[in-house]
């Protein structure tokens, strides 16, 4: 029960720091999934890169569904959105090189 309570509470402030300062996912759920992660052994080793890329991942889907939104809208030019998608690449392949170092 008190685990359940802590993922709750943790949910919970995410969700009231997102609100209100606009911060929450990579701020609250990163230290709690590497916390979370630590307390298994087969895992320990690798927690941060998990719970960054947890994060991560999230964030991706959500920005690629608010923008695939905008273009449907209309709101969102093509010639402003496929130059960004080399540097998103390109910082994707530079991060993941320097987190291997």
């Amino acid at each position: 029960m008190n685990e359940l309570l802590i993922i709750v509470l943790a949910g919970f402030t995410t969700g009231i720091t997102t609100v209100l300062f606009g911060f929450g996912g990579g701020f609250v759920v990163v230290p709690f999934i590497y916390q979370l992660l630590m307390r298994q052994p087969l895992l320990a080793g690798n927690a941060m890169h998990i719970a960054v890329a947890t994060s991560t991942a999230v964030m991706i889907f959500n920005a690629g569904w608010v923008s695939y939104q905008n273009w449907q809208a209309g709101r969102l030019s093509s010639t402003v959105l496929f130059p960004l998608l080399w540097f998103i690449a390109t910082g994707a392949v530079v991060g993941s090189w320097l987190a291997g170092m």
